[in-house]
C-alpha cells in the first residue's frame, strides 16, 4: 500500500477523477501528504475502496477500516497501516486493522497505530499480539506495554518473546495495573514491570515484580517502585533477580531510593548484589545514602575503599558515623590515596580508642584542602600497623624455614 504500490494505484484514480491535487501529491510521492489530503476528505472512503478492492486480503481491510472513517484517528490509521502492508504484505495490515478495531475512535488509536507499525518491523505475524491490546484497551500508560514489545529482535517463536507476551497476558500483571489507574505509582510500576520483561524475561518475574508493587503501602509505593525499576534496568538479570525482589520486600523506602541511584554508579555487580544483601538485613539508609555521595563525587577504587569500611562496621552502633566521616573526607579530597589509607585506618583503628580524633583530624584538614598535611597524617598513623605487618610477615616466613 505504501510508496510505489499506493501512489502508482492513487496516480491512476486522481488521472480518472480529473483530481489535480491528488494527482500531484501522488507523482510527488510523498505519502504522509497524500494519506492526509485523502482523511479529510469526504470521499475518503470511495479512494481507498478503489485502492484496496482487487487486492490480497482487500475486502477484509475495507471491513476492517469501515469504523475508522469518520473519526480523528483515520488520518494515524491509513498512514501506520499503509507502512505496516508496505509493498506487499497485506495479510499484516489485516491483522494490525483487527487490533486497532478495539481502538476505534479512542485518542489512544495514534499511539497504539505507531507502536503496531514498529512492532510489526520486527516480526510477521501480529495475532499473537490481539489478546494483548484488547485487554489494556481502556487503561492508561498502556504505551509502555506496548512498547515493551518494541526492538523484537529475535524470531516470533522464540521463547523470551512468548514469555513477555505471556506476561503482558498475566491475569496478575492486568489486575495489578488496572488497580493503579489514577492512582500514584501507576506509571513506576509499568516501567518496572517492562525493564523486568527487557531484563530477566520471564512471566513469573513480571507478575512478581507486579505483585510487589500492589504489596508496598500507597504512600511509598511510587518511591520504592521508582529504586526498584532502577535496580532491574541497570543491574538486573536473571542470576540476581532474587535479591532484587528481596531487597524490595525488606529494605525501607530511603535505602531503595539510594540503591536505585547506585544501580547506575556502581560498576562492580558483586559489590552492588553484596550491598543489595545489607539493605535487605538492616536499615542502613544512612550508610547507602553517604556511599551514594561517594559514588557521584568520586572513582570506583574510592567506592570501593569505602564499601570495605561499611564492611567491616556493618551492624555497629558507631557504623552511621563512621560512614558520615569517609563520606567528607573523600568527597572533600577526592584523592585515591587517601581514600585508601582512610579506609585502612578506619579500618585498622575499629578497636582503639585513638580511631574517632584521628579520623576527625583527617577530616579537618581534608576540608581545608591541605592534602599533603592529611597525606602526612595517614602515614604516620599507618605506621604502627606497618610494622606489626612486618613482623607478622617476618615469623611467618622463619617459620616456613623451619
Amino acid at each position: 500500500m505504501e510508496k510505489k504500490r499506493f501512489m502508482q494505484d492513487l496516480e491512476e484514480i486522481s488521472i480518472e477523477n480529473k483530481d489535480e491535487k491528488l494527482l500531484a501529491l501522488a507523482r510527488k510521492g510523498n505519502f504522509s501528504k497524500a494519506i492526509e489530503e485523502i482523511s479529510n476528505r469526504n470521499e475518503a472512503k470511495e479512494i481507498i475502496w478503489k485502492i484496496l478492492n482487487d487486492k490480497p486480503f482487500g475486502k477484509e481491510i475495507l471491513k476492517e477500516l469501515d469504523p475508522h472513517y469518520g473519526t480523528k484517528g483515520l488520518k494515524s490509521v491509513l498512514e501506520q497501516t499503509g507502512r505496516i502492508i508496505g509493498e506487499d504484505d497485506f495479510n499484516q495490515g489485516a491483522h494490525a486493522l483487527r487490533i486497532m478495531s478495539n481502538y476505534v475512535g479512542h485518542i489512544d488509536v495514534h499511539r497504539v497505530s505507531k507502536q503496531l507499525k514498529n512492532i510489526s518491523n520486527e516480526m510477521n505475524d501480529l495475532t499473537l499480539l490481539e489478546d494483548v491490546f484488547k485487554k489494556y484497551k481502556n487503561l492508561e500508560g498502556k504505551e509502555l506495554i506496548f512498547y515493551s514489545l518494541n526492538n523484537l529482535k529475535n524470531d516470533l517463536l522464540e521463547k523470551p518473546f512468548l514469555e513477555i507476551i505471556d506476561g503482558w497476558k498475566s491475569d496478575y500483571v492486568h489486575s495489578v495495573i488496572r488497580e493503579l489507574q489514577t492512582k500514584r505509582g501507576l506509571s513506576p510500576t509499568l516501567y518496572a514491570i517492562k525493564q523486568t520483561a527487557k531484563k530477566i524475561q520471564k512471566k513469573e518475574a513480571m507478575e512478581d515484580i507486579a505483585l510487589l508493587s500492589e504489596s508496598f503501602d500507597y504512600k511509598d509505593r511510587y518511591e520504592k517502585i521508582k529504586g526498584l525499576a532502577n535496580i532491574i534496568m541497570f543491574k538486573g538479570n536473571k542470576d540476581n533477580f532474587e535479591k532484587i525482589l528481596k531487597a524490595g520486600k525488606n529494605s525501607s523506602k530511603k535505602s531503595i531510593q539510594e540503591l536505585g541511584q547506585l544501580a547506575s554508579w556502581v560498576e562492580n555487580e558483586e559489590i552492588y548484589n553484596e550491598l543489595m544483601d545489607f539493605a535487605s538485613e538492616k536499615d542502613i539508609s544512612f550508610e547507602i545514602d553517604r556511599l551514594e555521595k561517594i559514588a557521584y563525587w568520586n572513582n570506583e577504587k574510592i567506592f570501593e575503599d569505602s564499601f570495605n569500611v561499611l564492611k567491616n562496621y556493618y551492624g555497629k552502633p558507631e557504623s552511621k558515623r563512621i560512614m558520615k566521616k569517609i563520606a567528607a573526607i573523600n568527597n572533600f579530597s577526592q584523592n585515591d590515596f587517601i581514600s585508601k589509607y582512610t579506609s585502612k585506618m578506619a579500618i585498622d583503628y575499629s578497636n582503639n580508642s585513638k580511631r574517632d580524633k584521628y579520623l576527625a583530624e583527617i577530616q579537618r584538614y581534608a576540608v581545608k584542602g591541605e592534602e599533603n598535611y592529611v597525606k602526612d597524617k595517614l602515614i604516620e598513623y599507618n605506621k604502627p600497623f606497618r610494622k606489626e605487618n612486618l613482623e607478622n610477615k617476618l615469623k611467618k616466613f622463619v617459620g616456613n624455614l623451619k
